[in-house]
């Protein structure tokens, strides 16, 4: 069986796992049981508490089970996201509406949705490249308008589709899972960090209370 999964109080000391099974040695001593002294009276063992290990088989992961840990990245890929927005807005000085940043969320949703009743058809690769160039082609029309020009659009949809790959390769490493979503953690926020390392964060404050419109007196009071 290609996919074991060891389990127990103790872990094979020598393992070799290929496509046509798996081999397996386990070692231990008399130290680590303790079962002299647990035997020590026959009447009295404790049968449920024995140290014990061994091999559960366990079957890949299917398209549901694959869909399912997908939308546990969704956070990540619209949190992301929503950072690319932000970098932008405070690089570019143009302001985008909350309701944008909604109708992009909904279609980072809907790529989840798509996936799932795609996989069923024609699995879940397939289904995953097909709702990417989706959502990447209603976003990056969108965007164009909304970023005002093609240029910013693409980098954005090509952006999208990077996060699209890395989120697959998160999907797909058993193993690395959590080292490589932390380096993409890391990654992002050291872009974010060299990005606005000489953006003065106060002069932008000021110049939002500077644009705001002034307060008359009469406003400020509760009643008249």
């Amino acid at each position: 069986w290609p996919h074991p999964n060891f389990v127990g109080d103790f872990l094979p000391g020598k393992r070799e796992i290929s496509g046509s099974g798996f081999q397996a040695q386990w070692q231990t001593s008399r130290f680590a049981t303790n079962l002299g002294e647990q035997f020590a009276d026959a009447q009295k063992v404790d049968w449920d508490n024995l140290p014990a290990f061994s091999v559960a088989v366990s079957t890949p992961a299917d398209q549901y089970q694959l869909t399912d840990r997908a939308t546990k990245y969704a956070i990540l890929l619209i949190t992301l996201t929503f950072m690319a927005f932000f970098v932008f807005e405070t690089l570019t000085g143009q302001r985008l509406h909350p309701m944008q940043y909604l109708l992009v969320g909904l279609s980072l949703v809907m790529f989840y949705l798509l996936l799932l009743a795609l996989s069923e058809h024609i699995g879940f690769t397939p289904a995953w490249i097909a709702a990417s160039l989706v959502g990447a082609l209603m976003n990056s029309v969108y965007l164009q308008a909304v970023l005002k020009g093609w240029r910013n659009s693409v980098l954005f949809t090509l952006a999208l589709l990077a996060l699209d790959g890395v989120m697959w390769g998160l999907l797909r490493s058993e193993d690395s899972s959590l080292l490589l979503g932390t380096g993409v953690l890391l990654l992002a926020l050291g872009g974010v960090m060299f990005l606005t390392r000489h953006l003065d964060w106060y002069s932008l404050s000021c110049q939002q209370r500077k644009s705001l419109p002034p307060v008359k007196d009469d406003e400020l009071r509760l009643w008249k």
